[in-house]
């Protein structure tokens, strides 16, 4: 057993002599004395914004519409639609690799348009979303709730919680979203539904004043 006097900077633990970064086995238990009043309630980082209802998310693509005239909308989903995204890691231990395949769940808490700026179907864009990524369907003991803007957002802080030590998140949310199972991925959704008429929107003026 070693004892080390140890500054918490950036997630990491320091050697208060050294200033050098402590580097710990993944898996490795330790015994952490903390003064009470260092200990948070709550990850600061991950405290959810104001919800937009369905009216001000509606006026949200308005306005970015005004902004980017040839954007054209639709909406994928309603706010409470589940969507699923695996994750897959490996963090190298000293003499061995260790492999994650974890299936997590996530809640719209907004509406969720698509846009598109272009021709190709392929091009489309998720608007910002807040969304929670809610609860995990892996046999994995450390998940923990956490909230999001976009979808894309969703997928890398939730990689990066885990996994930020061992590599980056390359995911892309149009290929790694899915409803019910991987065989309905939500890039034909946003594929078959760009076939419909686009949504249609008000004047930048009323918008605005509708904002306020």
């Amino acid at each position: 057993m070693k004892q080390i006097k140890a500054l918490y900077r950036f997630g990491n633990f320091y050697d208060t002599e050294t200033k050098k970064r402590i580097l710990i086995e993944d898996g490795t238990p330790v015994e952490l004395h903390i003064p009470e009043e260092g200990i948070l309630d709550a990850d600061l980082n991950l405290i959810p914004n104001k919800f937009a209802n369905a009216d001000e998310k509606h006026i949200e693509c308005n306005l970015f519409y005004w902004e980017n005239e040839d954007a054209k909308f639709w909406k994928l989903y309603d706010a409470g639609q589940l969507l699923y995204f695996e994750l897959t890691a490996g963090i190298r231990k000293r003499y061995e690799t260790q492999y994650f395949k974890i299936v997590f769940q996530l809640r719209l808490l907004e509406d969720l348009y698509i846009y598109n700026r272009k021709k190709e179907l392929k091009d489309a864009r998720f608007f910002k979303c807040l969304c929670i990524v809610e609860e995990c369907k892996s046999d994995f003991e450390f998940f923990e709730p956490l909230y999001a803007k976009s979808m894309n957002d969703a997928l890398t802080k939730t990689y990066e919680l885990y996994f930020s030590m061992f590599g980056k998140s390359t995911a892309n949310a149009f290929d790694r979203l899915y409803l019910h199972n991987p065989d309905n991925p939500v890039r034909e959704a946003t594929e078959e539904i760009q076939a419909k008429e686009p949504v249609k929107f008000i004047e930048k003026s009323k918008a605005k004043k509708l904002k306020k």
